[in-house]
């Protein structure tokens, strides 16, 4: 079986990332594009559809992360709160 050392502070793919940073640089460029670049949708309905898409797929890494936006105080769109996904 493969083995990685990871940091215990860094969990699930955040510690993978950091291991490889330069093989990581282009997973982390998309994510900066998809989530933060130039787009018709606002910073927040893209963390939206995020934790959504997240939460369906069971990841509970990236429900955690993707909501953690909301600690921002940004976490109200359109009446719908990410704490009740």
């Amino acid at each position: 079986m493969p083995y990685i050392p990871l940091e215990a502070h860094l969990p699930g793919i955040t510690g993978l990332l950091e291991y490889r940073k330069d093989s990581a640089a282009p997973i982390r460029e998309l994510t900066q594009i998809l989530l933060r670049g130039p787009s018709s949708l606002t910073e927040a309905a893209r963390a939206l559809i995020a934790t959504v898409v997240s939460h369906r797929n069971q990841c509970t890494f990236c429900v955690t992360a993707h909501t953690a936006y909301r600690s921002t105080g940004q976490g109200m769109m359109y009446g719908i709160s990410f704490h009740y996904l």
